[in-house]
């Protein structure tokens, strides 16, 4: 289920973005708002990150804990201070889509190539946000939190459409 949810989630996150200009995506509204660039470029970054927590807890001893519902993630009138803010380096979206994928095949995907989702529900970790959770939780963590950020790509969209009229073209 987890692999599924992390497919679907990431499907959904390609598809939101795939007929938008470099430009566009790089299109930032006001100073303090993020561009959707800059939304991509931080799913890539807490992915990799939360994907080696994940990894270096596998071998470490742990006990059970039990499973939380994180559907709490998806309260986008709740936020969190991102840890590490995304640069404004002007990215394509070729590159971005690079990264996504160095951070589902390369990092998330060994996990499960170590182990399976049993082993996952198994172990624990203590999370900077979270406390202690277990490995799944922590997995789940992942495919929500870029669920969240799918919603905000989409209101970033709808932004731009409203104040550049003139400029937004997009096949969507």
């Amino acid at each position: 289920m987890l692999i599924k949810n992390l497919g679907q989630t990431r499907a959904m996150l390609l598809e939101n973005f795939k007929y938008l200009s470099d430009d566009q995506i790089n299109k930032k509204l006001s100073p303090e708002k993020w561009s959707i660039a800059q939304v991509l470029y931080h799913l890539y970054t807490v992915e990799k990150e939360t994907s080696l927590l994940i990894f270096n807890s596998l071998t470490m001893k742990s006990e059970k804990v039990e499973e939380r519902d994180l559907s709490f993630l998806g309260d986008r009138s709740r936020k969190v201070k991102a840890s590490v803010e995304p640069p404004l380096s002007f990215f394509t979206k070729k590159e971005l889509i690079t990264y996504l994928e160095e951070a589902r095949y390369l990092y998330s995907q060994a996990i499960f190539n170590e182990t399976h989702e049993k082993t996952l529900a198994e172990k624990s970790m203590e999370h900077p946000l979270f406390g202690f959770i277990s490995l799944k939780n922590v997995v789940d963590f992942i495919w929500m939190h870029e669920l969240r950020h799918c919603e905000q790509i989409t209101e970033i969209k709808h932004e731009l459409e409203a104040n550049n009229t003139e400029e937004w073209s997009c096949d969507c």
